[in-house]
Protein backbone atom coordinates (compact mmCIF):
# COMPACT_ATOMS: atom_id res chain seq x y z
CA UNK A 1 0.00 0.00 0.00
CA UNK A 2 1.30 3.46 -0.84
CA UNK A 3 2.78 5.57 1.91
CA UNK A 4 0.40 8.28 3.22
CA UNK A 5 -2.56 6.57 1.52
CA UNK A 6 -3.98 4.54 4.36
CA UNK A 7 -7.67 4.03 5.14
CA UNK A 8 -8.97 5.73 8.27
CA UNK A 9 -9.33 3.24 11.10
CA UNK A 10 -12.13 3.18 13.62
CA UNK A 11 -15.82 3.99 13.46
CA UNK A 12 -16.79 7.04 11.38
CA UNK A 13 -18.51 9.84 13.26
CA UNK A 14 -20.90 12.47 11.95
CA UNK A 15 -19.94 14.90 14.72
CA UNK A 16 -17.81 17.85 13.68
CA UNK A 17 -15.44 19.28 16.32
CA UNK A 18 -15.59 22.97 17.18
CA UNK A 19 -13.74 24.88 14.49
CA UNK A 20 -12.51 28.46 14.23
CA UNK A 21 -13.67 28.72 10.61
CA UNK A 22 -16.38 27.17 8.49
CA UNK A 23 -14.00 26.52 5.58
CA UNK A 24 -10.27 26.10 5.13
CA UNK A 25 -8.86 26.48 1.62
CA UNK A 26 -5.38 25.10 0.99
CA UNK A 27 -3.64 26.52 -2.09
CA UNK A 28 -0.36 24.97 -3.24
CA UNK A 29 1.51 27.85 -4.91
CA UNK A 30 4.36 27.35 -7.37
CA UNK A 31 5.35 30.07 -9.86
CA UNK A 32 1.76 31.26 -10.09
CA UNK A 33 2.17 35.04 -9.95
CA UNK A 34 0.23 35.57 -13.20
CA UNK A 35 -2.96 33.95 -11.88
CA UNK A 36 -2.69 33.86 -8.09
CA UNK A 37 -4.59 37.08 -7.38
CA UNK A 38 -7.58 35.95 -9.46
CA UNK A 39 -7.55 32.65 -7.58
CA UNK A 40 -7.40 34.27 -4.14
CA UNK A 41 -9.98 36.93 -4.98
CA UNK A 42 -12.46 34.20 -5.92
CA UNK A 43 -12.20 32.95 -2.33
CA UNK A 44 -12.40 36.42 -0.78
CA UNK A 45 -15.55 37.15 -2.82
CA UNK A 46 -17.48 34.14 -1.52
CA UNK A 47 -21.02 35.03 -0.46
CA UNK A 48 -20.63 32.94 2.68
CA UNK A 49 -18.33 35.73 3.95
CA UNK A 50 -14.54 35.69 3.87
CA UNK A 51 -14.47 36.02 7.66
CA UNK A 52 -15.70 32.42 7.73
CA UNK A 53 -12.85 31.15 5.54
CA UNK A 54 -9.29 30.29 6.49
CA UNK A 55 -7.01 30.67 3.48
CA UNK A 56 -3.73 28.73 3.67
CA UNK A 57 -1.25 29.72 0.95
CA UNK A 58 1.67 27.28 0.73
CA UNK A 59 4.53 28.68 -1.33
CA UNK A 60 6.32 25.62 -2.67
CA UNK A 61 9.68 27.14 -3.56
CA UNK A 62 8.40 29.57 -6.21
CA UNK A 63 11.04 31.39 -8.24
CA UNK A 64 8.77 34.26 -9.31
CA UNK A 65 6.80 36.84 -7.33
CA UNK A 66 4.27 34.40 -5.89
CA UNK A 67 5.55 34.61 -2.31
CA UNK A 68 5.32 38.41 -2.31
CA UNK A 69 1.68 38.19 -3.41
CA UNK A 70 0.99 35.69 -0.63
CA UNK A 71 2.57 38.02 1.93
CA UNK A 72 0.44 40.93 0.72
CA UNK A 73 -2.74 38.98 1.39
CA UNK A 74 -1.41 37.81 4.74
CA UNK A 75 -0.78 41.43 5.76
CA UNK A 76 -4.20 42.55 4.51
CA UNK A 77 -6.12 39.70 6.19
CA UNK A 78 -4.01 38.69 9.21
CA UNK A 79 -6.89 36.93 10.96
CA UNK A 80 -7.58 34.32 8.32
CA UNK A 81 -4.75 34.19 5.77
CA UNK A 82 -1.83 31.94 6.65
CA UNK A 83 1.32 31.74 4.53
CA UNK A 84 3.69 28.79 4.58
CA UNK A 85 7.03 29.20 2.79
CA UNK A 86 8.84 25.93 2.13
CA UNK A 87 11.37 24.45 -0.29
CA UNK A 88 9.94 22.91 -3.43
CA UNK A 89 8.57 19.46 -2.76
CA UNK A 90 5.67 19.09 -5.17
CA UNK A 91 1.93 19.64 -4.92
CA UNK A 92 1.36 16.76 -2.48
CA UNK A 93 4.02 18.06 -0.12
CA UNK A 94 2.53 21.56 -0.25
CA UNK A 95 -1.03 20.38 0.35
CA UNK A 96 0.08 18.21 3.25
CA UNK A 97 1.86 21.18 4.84
CA UNK A 98 -1.35 23.19 4.56
CA UNK A 99 -3.49 20.34 5.87
CA UNK A 100 -1.54 20.43 9.14
CA UNK A 101 -2.84 23.97 9.78
CA UNK A 102 -6.51 23.49 8.93
CA UNK A 103 -8.94 25.10 11.41
CA UNK A 104 -12.09 24.94 9.29
CA UNK A 105 -14.91 22.43 9.46
CA UNK A 106 -14.63 21.80 5.71
CA UNK A 107 -11.52 21.72 3.53
CA UNK A 108 -10.88 22.46 -0.13
CA UNK A 109 -7.64 22.15 -2.11
CA UNK A 110 -7.81 24.95 -4.69
CA UNK A 111 -5.20 25.05 -7.46
CA UNK A 112 -3.39 28.38 -7.70
CA UNK A 113 -4.46 29.17 -11.28
CA UNK A 114 -8.11 28.17 -10.85
CA UNK A 115 -11.08 29.80 -9.15
CA UNK A 116 -14.52 29.28 -7.61
CA UNK A 117 -17.88 30.78 -8.55
CA UNK A 118 -18.79 33.26 -5.83
CA UNK A 119 -21.66 31.35 -4.21
CA UNK A 120 -20.01 27.92 -4.24
CA UNK A 121 -19.11 27.85 -0.55
CA UNK A 122 -22.61 28.97 0.43
CA UNK A 123 -24.10 26.08 -1.55
CA UNK A 124 -21.56 23.65 -0.10
CA UNK A 125 -22.38 24.66 3.48
CA UNK A 126 -26.10 24.21 2.85
CA UNK A 127 -25.42 20.78 1.35
CA UNK A 128 -23.39 19.57 4.34
CA UNK A 129 -26.01 20.89 6.76
CA UNK A 130 -28.69 18.94 4.88
CA UNK A 131 -26.50 15.82 4.60
CA UNK A 132 -24.35 15.62 7.76
CA UNK A 133 -23.53 11.98 7.00
CA UNK A 134 -21.57 13.01 3.88
CA UNK A 135 -17.82 13.54 4.22
CA UNK A 136 -17.05 14.62 0.66
CA UNK A 137 -19.07 16.76 -1.76
CA UNK A 138 -18.04 17.34 -5.38
CA UNK A 139 -18.66 20.31 -7.66
CA UNK A 140 -19.10 20.83 -11.38
CA UNK A 141 -15.84 21.23 -13.27
CA UNK A 142 -15.82 23.97 -15.93
CA UNK A 143 -12.90 24.98 -18.14
CA UNK A 144 -11.93 28.53 -19.01
CA UNK A 145 -8.99 30.15 -20.74
CA UNK A 146 -7.58 28.50 -23.87
CA UNK A 147 -10.47 26.04 -23.89
CA UNK A 148 -13.98 26.32 -22.51
CA UNK A 149 -16.66 23.80 -21.69
CA UNK A 150 -17.53 21.21 -19.10
CA UNK A 151 -15.75 18.08 -17.95
CA UNK A 152 -16.90 14.74 -19.33
CA UNK A 153 -17.96 13.66 -15.81
CA UNK A 154 -20.32 16.62 -15.35
CA UNK A 155 -23.24 14.35 -16.23
CA UNK A 156 -23.31 13.50 -12.50
CA UNK A 157 -24.48 16.97 -11.52
CA UNK A 158 -28.13 16.93 -12.52
CA UNK A 159 -29.23 17.72 -8.96
CA UNK A 160 -27.97 18.03 -5.40
CA UNK A 161 -27.89 14.48 -4.11
CA UNK A 162 -25.87 11.74 -2.44
CA UNK A 163 -24.34 9.07 -4.67
CA UNK A 164 -24.31 5.56 -3.18
CA UNK A 165 -21.27 3.99 -4.82
CA UNK A 166 -22.56 0.49 -4.19
CA UNK A 167 -25.44 1.25 -6.59
CA UNK A 168 -23.88 3.94 -8.82
CA UNK A 169 -20.40 2.54 -9.25
CA UNK A 170 -20.06 4.22 -12.67
CA UNK A 171 -19.68 7.75 -11.29
CA UNK A 172 -16.01 8.14 -10.33
CA UNK A 173 -14.61 11.16 -8.51
CA UNK A 174 -11.00 11.98 -9.34
CA UNK A 175 -10.24 15.63 -8.54
CA UNK A 176 -9.71 16.89 -4.99
CA UNK A 177 -9.70 20.53 -6.12
CA UNK A 178 -13.38 20.33 -7.07
CA UNK A 179 -14.33 18.80 -3.71
CA UNK A 180 -15.12 19.94 -0.21
CA UNK A 181 -14.06 17.51 2.52
CA UNK A 182 -15.28 17.28 6.10
CA UNK A 183 -12.10 18.16 8.00
CA UNK A 184 -12.53 15.37 10.53
CA UNK A 185 -12.63 12.83 7.68
CA UNK A 186 -9.24 13.81 6.23
CA UNK A 187 -7.36 14.68 9.41
CA UNK A 188 -5.53 11.33 9.27
CA UNK A 189 -5.09 11.26 5.49
CA UNK A 190 -2.27 12.78 3.46
CA UNK A 191 -1.54 13.10 -0.24
CA UNK A 192 1.09 10.60 -1.33
CA UNK A 193 4.38 12.39 -1.90
CA UNK A 194 5.58 9.40 -3.90
CA UNK A 195 3.13 10.28 -6.66
CA UNK A 196 3.44 13.16 -9.13
CA UNK A 197 0.29 12.10 -11.01
CA UNK A 198 -3.05 10.83 -9.58
CA UNK A 199 -2.34 11.80 -5.99
CA UNK A 200 -5.90 13.17 -5.91
CA UNK A 201 -7.35 9.86 -7.10
CA UNK A 202 -5.59 7.92 -4.37
CA UNK A 203 -6.61 10.20 -1.49
CA UNK A 204 -10.24 10.60 -2.59
CA UNK A 205 -10.81 6.92 -3.18
CA UNK A 206 -9.07 5.94 0.04
CA UNK A 207 -11.77 7.99 1.76
CA UNK A 208 -14.55 6.68 -0.50
CA UNK A 209 -13.58 3.08 0.28
CA UNK A 210 -14.53 3.91 3.85
CA UNK A 211 -17.59 6.03 3.17
CA UNK A 212 -19.01 4.36 0.01
CA UNK A 213 -20.86 7.58 -0.78
CA UNK A 214 -20.28 11.20 -1.68
CA UNK A 215 -22.33 14.26 -2.52
CA UNK A 216 -22.72 16.08 -5.82
CA UNK A 217 -23.79 19.73 -5.98
CA UNK A 218 -25.17 21.13 -9.22
CA UNK A 219 -24.79 24.83 -8.33
CA UNK A 220 -21.17 24.90 -7.15
CA UNK A 221 -18.82 25.64 -10.04
CA UNK A 222 -15.08 25.06 -10.03
CA UNK A 223 -13.30 26.87 -12.87
CA UNK A 224 -10.24 25.08 -14.20
CA UNK A 225 -7.86 27.23 -16.23
CA UNK A 226 -6.92 25.61 -19.53
CA UNK A 227 -3.51 26.84 -20.67
CA UNK A 228 -2.22 27.08 -24.21
CA UNK A 229 0.10 24.09 -24.54
CA UNK A 230 1.93 22.61 -27.49
CA UNK A 231 1.52 19.02 -26.35
CA UNK A 232 -1.49 17.30 -24.84
CA UNK A 233 -1.64 16.47 -21.15
CA UNK A 234 -1.14 12.81 -22.01
CA UNK A 235 1.96 13.60 -24.07
CA UNK A 236 3.35 15.64 -21.18
CA UNK A 237 2.70 12.84 -18.70
CA UNK A 238 4.42 10.37 -21.01
CA UNK A 239 7.71 12.13 -20.43
CA UNK A 240 7.38 11.32 -16.74
CA UNK A 241 8.41 7.77 -15.84
CA UNK A 242 6.23 8.04 -12.75
CA UNK A 243 3.12 7.91 -14.93
CA UNK A 244 4.03 4.45 -16.20
CA UNK A 245 5.15 2.75 -13.02
CA UNK A 246 4.42 4.77 -9.86
CA UNK A 247 0.83 5.75 -10.69
CA UNK A 248 -0.14 2.25 -11.80
CA UNK A 249 1.41 0.57 -8.76
CA UNK A 250 1.07 3.14 -5.99
CA UNK A 251 -2.40 4.31 -7.01
CA UNK A 252 -4.28 1.76 -9.15
CA UNK A 253 -2.85 -1.42 -7.63
CA UNK A 254 -2.91 0.16 -4.16
CA UNK A 255 -6.64 0.89 -4.47
CA UNK A 256 -7.29 -2.70 -5.56
CA UNK A 257 -5.33 -3.90 -2.52
CA UNK A 258 -7.18 -1.58 -0.12
CA UNK A 259 -10.54 -2.75 -1.43
CA UNK A 260 -9.63 -6.41 -1.04
CA UNK A 261 -8.30 -5.83 2.47
CA UNK A 262 -11.47 -4.08 3.57
CA UNK A 263 -14.17 -5.94 1.61
CA UNK A 264 -12.56 -9.14 0.33
CA UNK A 265 -13.01 -8.03 -3.29
CA UNK A 266 -12.28 -5.15 -5.63
CA UNK A 267 -15.50 -3.16 -5.46
CA UNK A 268 -17.02 -2.19 -8.82
CA UNK A 269 -16.58 1.56 -8.22
CA UNK A 270 -12.84 1.07 -7.71
CA UNK A 271 -12.66 -1.04 -10.87
CA UNK A 272 -14.53 1.68 -12.76
CA UNK A 273 -12.22 4.41 -11.44
CA UNK A 274 -9.10 2.54 -12.54
CA UNK A 275 -10.66 1.69 -15.91
CA UNK A 276 -11.57 5.36 -16.42
CA UNK A 277 -7.90 6.23 -15.96
CA UNK A 278 -6.96 3.38 -18.29
CA UNK A 279 -8.45 5.22 -21.28
CA UNK A 280 -5.49 7.63 -21.38
CA UNK A 281 -3.10 4.69 -21.29
CA UNK A 282 -4.82 2.68 -24.01
CA UNK A 283 -4.78 5.57 -26.49
CA UNK A 284 -1.33 6.94 -25.69
CA UNK A 285 1.38 6.77 -28.32
CA UNK A 286 4.14 4.23 -27.92
CA UNK A 287 6.44 5.25 -25.10
CA UNK A 288 9.71 6.13 -26.82
CA UNK A 289 11.14 7.14 -23.42
CA UNK A 290 11.05 3.52 -22.20
CA UNK A 291 13.54 0.77 -23.02
CA UNK A 292 12.16 -2.45 -24.57
CA UNK A 293 12.42 -4.17 -21.18
CA UNK A 294 10.61 -1.29 -19.46
CA UNK A 295 7.90 -1.32 -22.12
CA UNK A 296 7.38 -5.05 -21.56
CA UNK A 297 7.19 -4.42 -17.81
CA UNK A 298 4.64 -1.65 -18.31
CA UNK A 299 2.56 -3.86 -20.59
CA UNK A 300 2.53 -6.59 -17.92
CA UNK A 301 1.25 -4.04 -15.38
CA UNK A 302 -1.58 -2.94 -17.70
CA UNK A 303 -2.58 -6.53 -18.48
CA UNK A 304 -2.49 -7.30 -14.75
CA UNK A 305 -4.82 -4.40 -13.97
CA UNK A 306 -7.23 -5.32 -16.76
CA UNK A 307 -7.32 -8.90 -15.47
CA UNK A 308 -8.82 -7.55 -12.22
CA UNK A 309 -11.52 -5.50 -13.98
CA UNK A 310 -14.82 -7.18 -14.85
CA UNK A 311 -15.72 -7.37 -18.54
CA UNK A 312 -18.92 -5.42 -17.86
CA UNK A 313 -16.91 -2.53 -16.37
CA UNK A 314 -14.75 -2.38 -19.49
CA UNK A 315 -17.81 -2.43 -21.76
CA UNK A 316 -19.60 0.33 -19.83
CA UNK A 317 -16.93 3.02 -20.28
CA UNK A 318 -18.61 6.11 -21.74
CA UNK A 319 -15.53 8.05 -22.73
CA UNK A 320 -13.59 5.64 -24.93
CA UNK A 321 -14.51 4.51 -28.40
CA UNK A 322 -15.51 0.98 -29.29
CA UNK A 323 -12.02 0.55 -30.82
CA UNK A 324 -10.41 0.93 -27.41
CA UNK A 325 -12.98 -1.26 -25.67
CA UNK A 326 -12.01 -4.01 -28.12
CA UNK A 327 -8.30 -3.27 -27.57
CA UNK A 328 -8.74 -3.51 -23.79
CA UNK A 329 -10.22 -6.99 -24.25
CA UNK A 330 -7.39 -7.86 -26.64
CA UNK A 331 -4.84 -7.02 -23.95
CA UNK A 332 -6.80 -8.63 -21.11
CA UNK A 333 -7.22 -12.00 -22.82
CA UNK A 334 -4.23 -12.00 -25.16
CA UNK A 335 -6.47 -12.24 -28.23
CA UNK A 336 -5.27 -10.54 -31.44
CA UNK A 337 -7.48 -7.67 -32.53
CA UNK A 338 -7.92 -9.30 -35.95
CA UNK A 339 -9.52 -12.32 -34.24
CA UNK A 340 -11.85 -10.10 -32.21
CA UNK A 341 -12.95 -8.32 -35.38
CA UNK A 342 -13.43 -11.59 -37.23
CA UNK A 343 -15.74 -12.79 -34.45
CA UNK A 344 -18.08 -9.80 -34.57
CA UNK A 345 -21.82 -10.40 -34.55
CA UNK A 346 -24.96 -8.93 -33.04
CA UNK A 347 -26.65 -10.04 -29.84
CA UNK A 348 -29.90 -8.08 -29.91
CA UNK A 349 -28.71 -4.48 -30.24
CA UNK A 350 -25.24 -5.17 -28.81
CA UNK A 351 -22.13 -5.62 -30.93
CA UNK A 352 -20.30 -8.64 -29.50
CA UNK A 353 -17.33 -10.75 -30.46
CA UNK A 354 -17.46 -14.48 -29.88
CA UNK A 355 -13.83 -15.51 -29.91
CA UNK A 356 -11.43 -18.00 -28.33
CA UNK A 357 -8.24 -17.13 -26.49
CA UNK A 358 -4.95 -19.04 -26.83
CA UNK A 359 -6.16 -21.77 -24.44
CA UNK A 360 -9.28 -22.40 -26.49
CA UNK A 361 -11.56 -20.77 -23.93
CA UNK A 362 -14.47 -19.02 -25.63
CA UNK A 363 -15.36 -15.45 -24.66
CA UNK A 364 -18.39 -13.38 -25.53
CA UNK A 365 -17.04 -9.84 -25.46
CA UNK A 366 -19.77 -7.22 -25.32
CA UNK A 367 -18.42 -4.12 -27.04
CA UNK A 368 -21.10 -1.46 -27.48
CA UNK A 369 -24.79 -0.89 -28.16
CA UNK A 370 -25.18 -0.58 -31.92
CA UNK A 371 -27.21 2.64 -31.66
CA UNK A 372 -24.27 4.38 -29.96
CA UNK A 373 -21.96 3.87 -32.94
CA UNK A 374 -20.98 6.77 -35.17
CA UNK A 375 -22.79 7.18 -38.49
CA UNK A 376 -20.00 9.20 -40.11
CA UNK A 377 -18.31 8.55 -43.42
CA UNK A 378 -15.13 10.62 -43.46
CA UNK A 379 -14.04 12.05 -46.82
CA UNK A 380 -10.25 12.24 -47.16
CA UNK A 381 -9.97 13.39 -50.75
CA UNK A 382 -11.98 14.28 -53.84
CA UNK A 383 -10.27 14.33 -57.21
CA UNK A 384 -11.64 15.26 -60.62
CA UNK A 385 -10.82 14.01 -64.10
CA UNK A 386 -13.02 14.90 -67.03
CA UNK A 387 -16.61 14.16 -65.95
CA UNK A 388 -15.62 11.77 -63.15
CA UNK A 389 -15.16 12.63 -59.48
CA UNK A 390 -13.37 10.09 -57.27
CA UNK A 391 -14.26 10.09 -53.57
CA UNK A 392 -11.92 8.43 -51.07
CA UNK A 393 -12.59 8.04 -47.38
CA UNK A 394 -13.18 5.68 -44.50
CA UNK A 395 -15.95 4.44 -42.22
CA UNK A 396 -15.71 6.05 -38.80
CA UNK A 397 -18.11 3.64 -37.09
CA UNK A 398 -15.65 0.92 -36.04
CA UNK A 399 -12.96 -1.26 -37.60
CA UNK A 400 -15.54 -3.58 -39.10
CA UNK A 401 -13.88 -5.85 -41.69
CA UNK A 402 -15.27 -5.16 -45.19
CA UNK A 403 -17.22 -8.44 -45.05
CA UNK A 404 -18.98 -7.26 -41.88
CA UNK A 405 -20.05 -3.82 -43.15
CA UNK A 406 -21.69 -3.27 -46.55
CA UNK A 407 -21.62 0.33 -47.72
CA UNK A 408 -24.01 1.53 -50.42
CA UNK A 409 -23.81 5.00 -52.01
CA UNK A 410 -26.48 6.76 -54.05
CA UNK A 411 -26.11 9.72 -56.43
CA UNK A 412 -29.50 11.34 -56.97
CA UNK A 413 -30.99 8.02 -55.84
CA UNK A 414 -29.01 5.99 -58.39
CA UNK A 415 -26.88 3.31 -56.66
CA UNK A 416 -23.08 3.45 -56.76
CA UNK A 417 -21.05 0.44 -55.67
CA UNK A 418 -17.95 1.60 -53.80
CA UNK A 419 -14.85 -0.56 -53.58
CA UNK A 420 -13.86 -1.41 -50.00
CA UNK A 421 -10.39 -1.89 -48.54
CA UNK A 422 -8.47 -1.76 -45.26
CA UNK A 423 -7.06 1.75 -44.78
CA UNK A 424 -3.71 1.18 -43.08
CA UNK A 425 -3.06 4.93 -43.22
CA UNK A 426 -5.49 5.26 -40.30
CA UNK A 427 -3.86 3.13 -37.57
CA UNK A 428 -5.22 3.02 -34.04
CA UNK A 429 -2.94 4.96 -31.70
CA UNK A 430 -1.79 2.49 -29.04
CA UNK A 431 1.13 2.26 -26.58
CA UNK A 432 2.38 -1.19 -27.62
CA UNK A 433 3.48 -3.02 -30.78
CA UNK A 434 0.22 -4.86 -31.35
CA UNK A 435 -1.06 -5.47 -34.87
CA UNK A 436 -4.29 -3.51 -35.28
CA UNK A 437 -6.21 -3.66 -38.58
CA UNK A 438 -6.81 -0.26 -40.15
CA UNK A 439 -10.16 1.38 -40.65
CA UNK A 440 -12.38 0.20 -43.49
CA UNK A 441 -11.82 2.53 -46.42
CA UNK A 442 -13.86 3.11 -49.54
CA UNK A 443 -13.45 4.54 -53.02
CA UNK A 444 -16.39 5.65 -55.16
CA UNK A 445 -16.63 7.24 -58.59
CA UNK A 446 -19.37 9.72 -59.53
CA UNK A 447 -20.06 10.86 -63.09
CA UNK A 448 -21.26 14.46 -63.23
CA UNK A 449 -21.75 16.56 -66.36
CA UNK A 450 -21.19 20.31 -66.51
CA UNK A 451 -23.94 22.34 -64.85
CA UNK A 452 -25.36 19.34 -62.98
CA UNK A 453 -25.82 18.71 -59.27
CA UNK A 454 -25.48 15.37 -57.47
CA UNK A 455 -26.67 14.72 -53.93
CA UNK A 456 -24.69 11.79 -52.55
CA UNK A 457 -26.18 9.84 -49.68
CA UNK A 458 -25.18 6.54 -48.14
CA UNK A 459 -26.48 3.59 -46.19
CA UNK A 460 -24.56 0.90 -44.38
CA UNK A 461 -25.62 -2.60 -43.37
CA UNK A 462 -23.77 -4.03 -40.36
CA UNK A 463 -23.20 -7.67 -39.58
CA UNK A 464 -25.93 -8.70 -42.00
CA UNK A 465 -28.70 -7.55 -39.69
CA UNK A 466 -28.98 -3.79 -39.22
CA UNK A 467 -28.65 -0.78 -41.48
CA UNK A 468 -29.06 2.98 -41.36
CA UNK A 469 -28.40 6.11 -43.31
CA UNK A 470 -24.88 7.47 -43.00
CA UNK A 471 -23.74 11.09 -42.98
CA UNK A 472 -20.68 12.59 -44.66
CA UNK A 473 -18.00 14.74 -43.11
CA UNK A 474 -14.45 15.71 -43.96
CA UNK A 475 -11.57 14.01 -42.14
CA UNK A 476 -10.08 16.30 -39.50
CA UNK A 477 -6.58 16.41 -40.97
CA UNK A 478 -7.65 17.43 -44.49
CA UNK A 479 -7.66 20.76 -46.28
CA UNK A 480 -11.34 20.14 -47.04
CA UNK A 481 -12.18 20.12 -43.34
CA UNK A 482 -10.17 23.26 -42.65
CA UNK A 483 -11.92 25.06 -45.50
CA UNK A 484 -15.30 23.90 -44.22
CA UNK A 485 -14.57 25.25 -40.73
CA UNK A 486 -13.63 28.62 -42.19
CA UNK A 487 -16.75 28.72 -44.34
CA UNK A 488 -14.69 28.82 -47.52
CA UNK A 489 -15.88 28.10 -51.05
CA UNK A 490 -14.80 24.48 -51.68
CA UNK A 491 -13.82 23.83 -55.26
CA UNK A 492 -12.23 20.67 -56.68
CA UNK A 493 -11.43 21.16 -60.33
CA UNK A 494 -14.63 22.74 -61.61
CA UNK A 495 -16.87 21.09 -58.98
CA UNK A 496 -18.20 22.86 -55.91
CA UNK A 497 -18.29 20.67 -52.77
CA UNK A 498 -20.65 21.09 -49.84
CA UNK A 499 -21.97 19.05 -46.92
CA UNK A 500 -25.74 19.38 -47.10
CA UNK A 501 -28.48 18.39 -44.69
CA UNK A 502 -28.89 15.86 -43.24
CA UNK A 503 -25.27 14.89 -43.87
CA UNK A 504 -25.54 14.46 -47.65
CA UNK A 505 -22.54 15.27 -49.83
CA UNK A 506 -23.59 17.80 -52.48
CA UNK A 507 -21.52 18.08 -55.67
CA UNK A 508 -22.27 21.01 -58.00
CA UNK A 509 -20.47 20.87 -61.35
CA UNK A 510 -19.97 24.42 -62.56
CA UNK A 511 -21.57 25.47 -65.84
CA UNK A 512 -19.20 25.61 -68.79
CA UNK A 513 -19.59 29.41 -69.00
CA UNK A 514 -18.86 30.07 -65.30
CA UNK A 515 -16.87 33.28 -65.02
CA UNK A 516 -15.24 35.23 -62.20
CA UNK A 517 -18.53 36.93 -61.29
CA UNK A 518 -20.15 33.51 -60.88
CA UNK A 519 -17.36 32.37 -58.54
CA UNK A 520 -17.62 35.56 -56.50
CA UNK A 521 -21.37 35.10 -56.08
CA UNK A 522 -20.85 31.52 -54.86
CA UNK A 523 -18.09 32.62 -52.47
CA UNK A 524 -20.37 35.30 -51.02
CA UNK A 525 -23.15 32.76 -50.58
CA UNK A 526 -20.80 30.49 -48.61
CA UNK A 527 -19.54 33.36 -46.45
CA UNK A 528 -23.08 34.48 -45.67
CA UNK A 529 -24.20 30.95 -44.83
CA UNK A 530 -21.16 30.43 -42.57
CA UNK A 531 -21.80 33.67 -40.66
CA UNK A 532 -25.45 32.76 -40.15
CA UNK A 533 -24.51 29.29 -38.85
CA UNK A 534 -22.08 30.82 -36.34
CA UNK A 535 -24.90 32.91 -34.86
CA UNK A 536 -27.15 29.90 -34.35
CA UNK A 537 -26.86 27.63 -31.29
CA UNK A 538 -24.61 24.70 -32.09
CA UNK A 539 -26.73 21.61 -32.60
CA UNK A 540 -25.43 18.21 -31.67
CA UNK A 541 -25.44 15.78 -34.55
CA UNK A 542 -28.25 13.27 -34.19
CA UNK A 543 -27.50 9.92 -35.76
CA UNK A 544 -30.32 7.91 -37.26
CA UNK A 545 -31.12 4.67 -35.42
CA UNK A 546 -30.05 1.35 -36.85
CA UNK A 547 -33.02 -0.68 -38.08
CA UNK A 548 -33.38 -4.32 -38.95
CA UNK A 549 -32.46 -4.94 -42.56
Amino acid sequence: MAKHARPIEGTPTTETPERAFTFSVVVAVYNAEEYLEECVESVIAQTVGFENIQLILVNDGSQDGSLAICREYEAKYPNNVVVVDKPNGGVSSARNAGLELVKGAYVNFLDSDDKWSEDSFEHALAFFEEHPEVKLAASRYLMFGAKTGGHRLNFKFTDDRVIDLRAEYDKPQLSSSTCFFAADAVKDLRFSEELSVSEDVLLINTLLLQELRYGVMKDTNYYYRQHEVKDSAVDTMKQNRSWYFDTTRLCSEALFEMSRERYGEVLPFIQFTVMYDMQWRLRARKADTLTPDELAEYRAIIVGLLAQIDDAIISEQRTISIDYVAYAFSLKYGIPMADILAGLELDGHTVVSRVADATGTMHTLRLRDIDSLSDRLMIESITAKDDTLTLRGYINTFRFPPKKARLQLFANNHPIEPTMHIDDERPLRIPFDDAIPGKTGFTAKVTLAAGCIASIRATMALLGAYERGMSFDFANDTDLNEAKKQGEYLLVGDTEINIGSPGALVLRRLPADADEAYHESRKELHRSRHENEKRLPKRKHQAQPWVEA
